[in-house]
């Protein structure tokens, strides 16, 4: 996934919108031009309007125009869902051409080559979730599949209906700072897709500096934030298993093997009968 800011509308611009409603113009303190500079003043006032009294129209005159490149159809359903914004989205119907003409590289590894689809291959055209055997299978099995539909002359209207979810795309995004606010607050969320989460988190790092005080709020998981969570996880994971000593005793004590769940089961209660035993 590669996220390009393609260009933006000066902020000064949200503080001009915010100050024609009072008439207070003569007390700006931005620099207004193609390249103005907003003020110490104007920001202040953009983010006590748009974010604290929550006058949030004044913040749609400022927009961004993305280059979105290599994420999922999957993701692409669920950026269309955010409705106040522009999508100019790489037509499957025009460009499988490229999918047509790949130049297969054939490996011996039946793990990691299907038909001549290797992984690197297949992750070119393809957004892997995971890379385990069966995930690289299946993909590499589909766009072959495909491939050889293309190659006996079925029409690209026909065969791009065949494409997996996690086949590639890319596009031209342009969406204003208040819808902006809305996905960020929603997409960055530890609930939401990994995928989206991700585009989330790469938009608000393409943002210009002086912008990205506007989203602070809306951040809810950053990547920072993302990966301690999953250490964390993982820790827990790792908690809920019984070590080697605790397997040995739970064996000793009952002569059965069980699974994890029941043996930490069996633990925790057996930790509570030993600690009320000394209250």
């Amino acid at each position: 996934m590669k996220v390009t800011l393609l260009h933006n509308t000066p902020l000064w611009i949200n503080a001009h919108g915010a100050r024609t409603c009072w008439n207070s113009g003569d007390k700006s303190d931005s620099v207004e031009s193609e390249f103005g500079i907003c003020g110490i003043k104007d920001a202040e006032l953009i983010d006590r309007v748009g974010n604290k009294f929550k006058h949030a129209s004044v913040l749609e005159h400022v927009s961004y125009n993305f280059h979105i490149k290599g994420i999922s159809r999957a993701l692409l359903q669920e950026l269309a869902r955010h409705r106040i914004a522009s999508l100019s989205v790489k037509s499957t119907r025009y460009t499988l051409k490229e999918l047509k003409e790949e130049q297969i590289r054939l490996e011996n590894d039946p793990v990691t080559s299907v038909n001549g689809w290797n992984y690197q291959t297949i992750k070119k055209y393809c957004v892997l979730p995971d890379a385990d055997d069966d995930t690289i299978i299946h993909l590499g099995s589909a766009l072959w599949s495909i491939q050889k539909k293309l190659l006996d002359g079925k029409s690209n209207d026909r065969v791009k209906y065949l494409l997996p979810e996690a086949y590639k795309t890319e596009l031209t995004w342009t969406i204003n700072m208040r819808s902006l606010q809305n996905f960020l607050l929603l997409r960055s969320d530890k609930s939401a897709l990994w995928e989206i989460r991700n585009l989330a988190n790469a938009i608000y790092e393409a943002l210009p500096e002086e912008h990205k005080y506007m989203y602070e709020n809306q951040m809810k998981f950053t990547r920072d934030e993302e990966e301690e969570y999953n250490r964390n996880l993982k820790l827990l994971e790792e908690a809920k298993k019984p070590t080697k000593e605790i397997r040995t005793r739970y064996y000793e004590e009952t002569g059965e093997m069980n699974s994890d769940e029941n043996i930490m089961l069996w633990w925790t209660v057996r930790q509570a009968k030993e600690f009320t035993k000394h209250m």
